[in-house]
């Protein structure tokens, strides 16, 4: 409980913290915003109007899924950003050699890192999610006439509360994920390069680029599957449901963790 208290009090005492954490609400807030606004201009649009079957996948993408996009699209980056500094940050400045002093075996400090960020991400997760959700339907509310339209953005729409959750679970085990890949580089751009390439480039792009590789890897990739389990929908010819794609991101996060950990006591012995 020291040792929390005592990341608490070097994290806490940070302007970064307080910067990344305003970031993760503004970004995903400010999306919601914007996705509320270009829903509402396209359905008072008079050609989409005269289009039923566009005007009805408009109306279909109206959910909760959309006014979260901010926080999974961008504020999960900024998780990420802040979870590596709290790691990488001590060794950039040598404050690494204190703690490593005063915790003798070592893997309480992972713990205790995970522990204070874990629980701070997970509220940011809350917070910004209550947020988006509010502000995509009164943005949305102001452009429309049809209000039932505005019943998939209400807090007693089916699976809100469970989309809620598995988003702030995702951006929990990003953080234990992270903490992890940070003792393994030991280096703030690299680490941050690491993670967000990942995500964005090896996930997004390059896997559906590769012969061969494309054809059998991505039902394996451990974001496509974390992202499966918060739609709750099934990856096609994963050899498991959107629980398993949980189960299986979950497993991810720990062996990196544990990674780290085992590299920072042969390390740092």
């Amino acid at each position: 409980m020291n040792l929390i208290k005592s990341e608490w009090i070097k994290l806490s005492s940070t302007k970064a913290l307080w910067a990344t954490s305003i970031l993760v609400v503004l970004f995903s807030v400010l999306f919601a915003l914007l996705m509320g606004l270009g829903t509402g201009v396209n359905l008072n649009d008079e050609e989409l109007m005269k289009d039923p079957e566009l005007y009805a996948a408009t109306v279909a993408s109206i959910s909760s899924t959309q006014a979260f996009t901010g926080l999974t699209a961008f504020g999960l980056i900024v998780i990420i950003i802040q979870a590596c500094m709290m790691v990488t940050s001590e060794y950039g400045n040598g404050s690494v050699k204190t703690t490593m002093l005063g915790t003798p075996s070592r893997w309480p400090v992972p713990v205790a890192k995970f522990s204070v960020y874990g629980v701070i991400a997970a509220v940011l997760a809350l917070v910004s999610q209550v947020l988006s959700l509010l502000t995509m339907r009164w943005m949305l509310s102001m452009r429309v006439e049809d209000k039932q339209l505005l019943d998939p953005l209400s807090f007693s729409a089916d699976g809100v509360w469970r989309e809620i959750g598995m988003n702030v679970v995702y951006c929990v085990l990003v953080v234990l994920m992270t903490i992890g890949v940070g003792y393994l580089i030991r280096h703030t751009a690299g680490a941050i390069s690491l993670m967000v390439m990942w995500i964005l480039i090896v996930e997004g792009i390059l896997i559906g680029f590769i012969p061969w590789v494309k054809d059998w890897l991505p039902p394996y990739m451990p974001f496509k599957n974390m992202d499966a389990a918060v739609s709750g929908t099934d990856i096609a010819d994963a050899p498991w449901g959107h629980t398993g794609s949980l189960i299986y991101f979950i497993a991810w996060a720990v062996v990196i963790f544990v990674a780290g950990v085992i590299v920072l006591r042969k390390r740092d012995a």
